[in-house]
């Protein structure tokens, strides 16, 4: 009797198998209701009714049974990620950057959640403390990691839990662009190193609109660093592409292509529904191609459009008001129009006192009357002969 008692139940554990493997989440005690499909760097994927969701790694507190081991190496590899992304989430920005820099070399290639926390905080560290490039870099990557650019392939974060940072967006959800970081740089000794820089390399053969968002970002830094900005050809039709390539091909095209996009740029202002945001873009675009031109009239109406961006649109891109108030001050003072420049120069070193654009070499150029009065040369006086005068 006792034999068959025994036999019954090895029985039954053999039919039941392991144990089956439990996903816990950070700050939930329950287990994920689902059965795990995969365990890789981009995270962990979970059976969830007729598909599969990826977990990112920062969300992931344990898991148990199966595949528990494996799990645990993953998890060891970005321990730190759910660190700097709740920081991030605070606001503490210095903390949560070097953990990131740690973080990128295991990322690189990889397309899922854990490497869109990754990038995305990389963005906005760099953005905080006015890395231009390096967060159009980790931009890019961010776009990499999301399978491509908004509207050019499916979104793949709709399978993902997590694989984002719960602070205010700074991607346009339609376009994946940053709308506080436009195609708009001036020259300084970061921009020259960037413009040379080989971390562009890493974006072409990619998803064609990454591949095409890289190539306009670099011909506009390259640009404004004085080299050439080696613009090729454009084929996406990813209103992404479209929008960055308008501003870019303002600026740096030939004459045809700059006349193209400028009645490219008008023709987004000029519709009754357009964001806030891409007006702010266009303007910014628009006022700086036209100040590039030889003809004073075309300047002038290039600081008009410049100056809607401080004044309409500075919440949406201090980045942007910043230089086009140095772009204005500069081409007023081209203009031979002194006391416009001092009072546009005075209004950004005011408003925008942290801001890149202040540094800007050509803004030296405008000084204050005592200033130029001072730097100037003394004249010779005629000495008045002994015994005259008064």
């Amino acid at each position: 009797m006792r034999w068959t008692a025994t036999l019954s139940a090895m029985l039954v554990l053999l039919a039941s198998g392991p144990a089956p493997a439990q996903v816990y989440l950070r700050g939930q005690g329950e287990p994920v209701a689902g059965e795990i499909a995969r365990v890789g760097p981009e995270g962990i994927g979970v059976s969830i009714g007729a598909g599969v969701k990826t977990i990112g790694w920062d969300r992931v507190r344990e898991v148990r049974g199966e595949n528990g081991a494996a799990a645990a190496r993953e998890m060891l590899a970005v321990t730190d990620l759910w660190r700097a992304r709740t920081r991030l989430e605070r606001a503490d920005f210095g903390a949560a950057e070097p953990i990131l820099d740690a973080l990128v070399a295991g990322q690189r290639g990889v397309v899922g959640p854990t490497a869109a926390v990754v990038f995305e905080g990389l963005v906005r560290c760099r953005l905080r403390r006015g890395a231009q490039a390096g967060a159009v870099w980790a931009w890019l990557e961010w776009v990499r990691v999301r399978g491509g650019a908004p509207g050019t392939v499916p979104d793949a974060s709709s399978l993902w839990i997590g694989g984002r940072i719960d602070a205010a967006p700074i991607f346009d959800v339609q376009t994946g662009l940053i709308t506080s970081l436009p195609p708009v740089f001036l020259r300084d000794a970061a921009l020259d190193a960037s413009g040379a820089s080989d971390e562009w390399n890493r974006f072409p053969g990619v998803e064609p609109a990454t591949t095409e968002l890289a190539m306009l970002y670099r011909a506009a830094v390259r640009f404004e660093a004085g080299l050439d900005p080696e613009v090729g050809s454009i084929a996406s039709s990813s209103e992404s592409v479209r929008l960055v390539a308008d501003v870019v091909l303002a600026r740096v095209g030939d004459d045809g292509q700059r006349k193209a996009a400028r009645a490219n740029l008008q023709g987004r202002i000029d519709q009754r529904d357009v964001e806030p945001w891409v007006e702010c873009w266009c303007r910014v675009g628009l006022g700086r191609s036209l100040v590039r031109e030889s003809e004073p009239e075309l300047s002038r109406a290039g600081v008009v459009q410049l100056l809607h961006v401080p004044s309409r649109f500075a919440r949406f891109s201090t980045s942007a008001a910043s230089i086009a108030l140095a772009e204005s001050a500069v081409a007023l003072h081209d203009l031979g129009d002194e006391l416009g420049a001092i009072a546009l120069k005075s209004e950004l070193m005011e408003r925008f006192a942290r801001s890149n654009a202040t540094g800007w070499a050509r803004l030296r150029e405008i000084k204050p009357p005592a200033e130029k009065s001072r730097a100037a040369p003394a004249k010779d006086v005629p000495s008045t002969p002994e015994g005259e005068g008064g």
